[in-house]
């Protein structure tokens, strides 16, 4: 004769299964909802990516005396300053611009106001407030002043440009400068190292180097993301060369792509990208007065480096200082 036993669990197991079983339901929810969320919000925007188009070139000019390596370049409205090779240089090549094409116009050895020894640099940018050149090689900026003459040895001697280090740089990066913009604004620097991915700016009036930099600034895409307020900033990757000010915008080129992306000053975010056929992004420049036949047709011009070409475009939604 068998006797068979029934366990029967008490009301208190029966209920703790119940529990798990409904946690567990909404554990799968939450995780599935947050797979999806992090699937959409890196989703490519397609009609984003779509509306990157050429931007076609105005006008092409070939600079006379240009090495295979020069990124520097910059505008002052009658002559476009540049350096001659190798990435960084001690002189100044001086260009005049016109219907008919380029002539080099003369050149400046940048010599060190204190004891007149040469200095490097490897990119600089025209202030219109002080009538003068920023220029920066390594962590050191320099104020130069095109002078035709300055005392060298106790000797005068002419094409010289007077070179007064003014800050040093915090930063990190290539030594050498891929893209310098004074901006009018706020009398301010913006500094790309070259190839960056990150953009520094600095205060001109600063008491001491620790005091000059304002900020970190770096690129951002804004995603649209579904159940959130209206937008999702997400850090960018790409690697800047080159940068102007366009009043409340800033104007950068990607090199591995060849784009050129105009960003909100204020925080970053990537507003329009352009498709530039060049090799790669040099100086740019946000021409700040009527530069072709009308007073519309061109307001950027991009420099390249490898190429030693400098190109000139209009580009619209970006308005220059006046």
């Amino acid at each position: 004769m068998s006797s068979q036993y029934h366990l029967n669990a008490s009301p208190g197991v029966k209920d703790f299964i119940k529990t798990g079983k409904r946690r567990a339901r909404i554990g799968n929810i939450i995780l599935a909802l947050l797979l999806t969320f992090i699937f959409l919000s890196n989703v490519p925007d397609v009609n984003r990516s779509s509306a990157v188009e050429y931007q076609e070139p105005i006008r092409t000019f070939r600079l006379p005396g240009q090495g295979n390596c020069s990124m520097a370049g910059a505008w002052d409205g009658q002559f476009y300053y540049s350096i001659d090779s190798n990435c960084y240089s001690s002189t100044i090549l001086i260009y005049k611009l016109n219907e008919d094409g380029v002539t080099l116009y003369g050149q400046r050895n940048i010599v060190d106001s204190v004891d007149k020894r040469p200095i490097m640099i490897s990119n600089l940018t025209w202030d219109p407030k002080r009538k003068k050149i920023w220029a920066a090689h390594a962590k050191s900026v320099y104020l130069v002043t095109m002078a035709s003459k300055a005392q060298v040895n106790g000797e005068p001697k002419a094409n010289y440009a007077i070179a007064e280090k003014m800050f040093l740089m915090e930063r990190s990066g290539s030594y050498a400068i891929g893209g310098i913009a004074y901006d009018l604004g706020d009398d301010s620097l913006y500094v790309v190292p070259d190839s960056h991915s990150r953009i520094y700016q600095f205060r001109l009036n600063a008491k001491n180097d620790s005091e000059a930099l304002i900020r970190i600034l770096t690129p951002k895409e804004g995603k649209r993301i579904l159940s959130s307020f209206s937008r999702f900033p997400q850090v960018s990757k790409i690697r800047m060369s080159g940068i102007a000010v366009a009043r409340d915008n800033l104007i950068v080129g990607v090199n591995k792509n060849k784009k050129m992306v105009t960003l909100s000053k204020s925080d970053g975010i990537i507003l329009s990208e352009r498709y530039i056929d060049v090799e790669m992004f040099g100086s740019i420049t946000c021409l700040m007065a009527p530069f072709g036949k009308s007073p519309d047709e061109e307001n950027v011009m991009i420099k390249d480096v490898y190429g030693s070409y400098l190109q000139t475009y209009y580009v619209t939604n970006i308005q220059c200082h006046k």
